[in-house]
């Protein structure tokens, strides 16, 4: 199947819903590009693209965080709007970290009670999230975000150990010091997971472990819970605002779903200790690509 390189761009289109008093606008992007449009490419070669892109997206979400910073600029390259590229890349690691969460559930890596306790932080915050982004530009925001990578890597390079599984887990008190400290935290974890996402894996892993005593692995079990809450609130805002390309989003899911399995595999057989070193790689990429791309 061959296509014809186009030069054809397509209008971007701004409709305000009424959806509460404040007056809040969604951006509705038409995103007519396909599979078979972008770049002139065959859309076999596109489609090989995003599956391998989603293979190295889902590993890399399953061992330390990320993928958004991978698989988004590829969208942006093949043609997809920003904020539609946003949105596809949001639907398909919502359903990687279904998958992830439940994975760990079932070799009992994890630990629901802690994540109850602080979810509903992150639920809130991914809801304002996700209504700010489809009519906010990332830009400045993406300079905070390196700024907190930076500060995201020294937590990590402070703690040169992690807690062994068989350590005990702090599991915060309802209204006590660290249940509002943690609360506070995760809101705003929520806040950028629905607002934009990328590397905010990276954020939550050494949070997680200098908070509540867990080690890197386990750790890897309560951060995918708490990406499917974030994901999934900004999932339906996004499916509301019509920001989703359904085909790219399929071709990114089913890639992420061969990472992730190679990436629990990697990290059972290596060790908390190996994900913290591919964390502080991963964290040092993130904030470059933040601060400087």
């Amino acid at each position: 199947m061959t296509c014809v390189a186009t030069s054809q761009t397509y209008p971007r289109v701004t409709v305000e819903i009424p959806i509460d008093k404040t007056g809040l606008k969604m951006t509705l992007v038409d995103h007519r590009a396909t599979l078979c449009d972008n770049h002139g490419m065959a859309a076999g070669l596109i489609g090989l693209l995003l599956f391998v892109t989603g293979v190295a997206g889902g590993f890399m979400n399953t061992v330390a965080g990320g993928a958004s910073l991978l698989c988004l600029p590829v969208l942006v390259w093949i043609g997809l709007d920003a904020t539609v590229a946003n949105a596809t890349t949001n639907t398909a690691t919502m359903v990687q970290a279904l998958f992830s969460t439940y994975r760990y559930a079932r070799i009992r890596f994890g630990n629901p009670q802690l994540l109850f306790r602080i979810a509903p932080f992150s639920f809130v915050g991914a809801i304002v999230g996700a209504f700010v982004v489809v009519g906010l530009s990332a830009d400045v925001f993406q300079k905070i975000v390196g700024v907190l990578m930076v500060l995201t890597l020294a937590l990590i390079l402070k703690t040169p150990g992690a807690p062994s599984r068989t350590a005990p887990i702090v599991i915060p008190r309802v209204l006590s010091r660290r249940f509002w400290i943690a609360g506070v935290l995760f809101f705003v974890f929520g806040l950028y997971g629905g607002f934009f996402g990328g590397g905010v894996g990276l954020m939550l892993l050494p949070s997680l472990v200098i908070l509540f005593g867990l080690d890197y692995v386990t750790a890897n079990g309560v951060k995918a819970g708490i990406a499917v809450v974030m994901n999934t609130t900004a999932f339906v805002v996004f499916v509301v605002a019509g920001l989703i390309s359904w085909q790219h989003a399929f071709v990114l899911t089913a890639g992420m779903m061969v990472g992730t399995h190679i990436g629990i595999h990697v990290s059972l057989k290596r060790g908390p200790m190996w994900v913290r070193r591919f964390l502080v790689v991963i964290t040092v990429f993130s904030a470059l690509w933040f601060l400087f791309g």
